[in-house]
């Protein structure tokens, strides 16, 4: 009869039982801390739960109005780098600056300047176009754009249209012109602002692909802040590189 001692099989694992290797490391005891919090937050940033699913197989429309104010503003920027692909993009100011009416400026290769106002509002009518055409009054731009949320009235259409400066894109324009990017391009708008299930959707991409964009295979060495990157200037091999682009 046994009398204690470990019972079969729980001794040192055979040698062909694979075992994941673990490495210590000291950290200061407040930055351990702390580690469960920037769990909790990784997890919150990265989770799709809060993000709106499709309610049909096929959209017309993305989910402009499910965005909150800011990451309506995120995604414009980004749509609109994209899209008119500007040789300088930026946010004009934050909430509370004085900021003219508009929310964001890009610089095109033409050497014009387009400004663009976003408006994530439950509702805009006439009234509210009227002011923010007058609260950009005298703002030296180019073009002056109101990006909606949400579907645009003919009353607010008409305000817009009587103003030779102004354009109107609402979800049904943005959602078109989304369409008209490159499709790799609007792939990747649509995963970084809505929930993956919108690229099928929207966009008739499945989620899963055996593709991989230039954009996201090389994403990690496009990134400037890096020691070694690849947006270094190439020097030398002049000759060798323009055979390369011809081909």
């Amino acid at each position: 009869m046994s009398r204690g001692g470990k019972r079969k099989g729980t001794g040192r694992p055979k040698s062909n039982e694979s075992i994941e290797p673990t490495k210590t490391v000291r950290v200061p005891i407040g930055f351990a801390e702390k580690i469960p919090e920037l769990l909790k937050h990784y997890q919150e940033e990265n989770s799709f739960d809060n993000l709106q699913l499709p309610s049909k197989k096929h959209e017309e429309l993305l989910p402009l109005a499910s965005l909150a104010w800011d990451e309506f503003e995120s995604f414009s920027l980004d749509f609109i780098a994209r899209s008119l692909k500007p040789q300088e993009i930026y946010h004009y100011g934050t909430q509370g600056d004085a900021q003219e009416g508009i929310d964001i400026i890009a610089n095109l290769t033409n050497a014009e300047k387009w400004a663009f106002q976003c408006k994530q509002w439950q509702k805009f009518n006439k009234s509210d176009a009227i002011n923010v055409i007058q609260k950009a009054k005298g703002f030296e731009t180019n073009r002056l754009v109101l990006l909606l949320s949400r579907v645009a009235s003919v009353e607010v259409r008409k305000v817009i249209a009587d103003d030779p400066l102004w354009e109107l894109w609402d979800v049904r324009d943005i959602s078109q012109k989304v369409r008209e990017i490159p499709i790799e391009s609007a792939k990747r708008l649509v995963r970084d602002h809505f929930h993956p299930e919108w690229q099928n959707a929207f966009l008739g991409i499945s989620k899963l692909t055996p593709f991989v964009s230039y954009e996201d295979f090389f994403k990690n060495w496009l990134d400037i802040n890096r020691l070694f990157n690849h947006t270094w200037k190439l020097e030398g091999r002049m000759m060798l590189l323009k055979a390369c682009m011809t081909l």
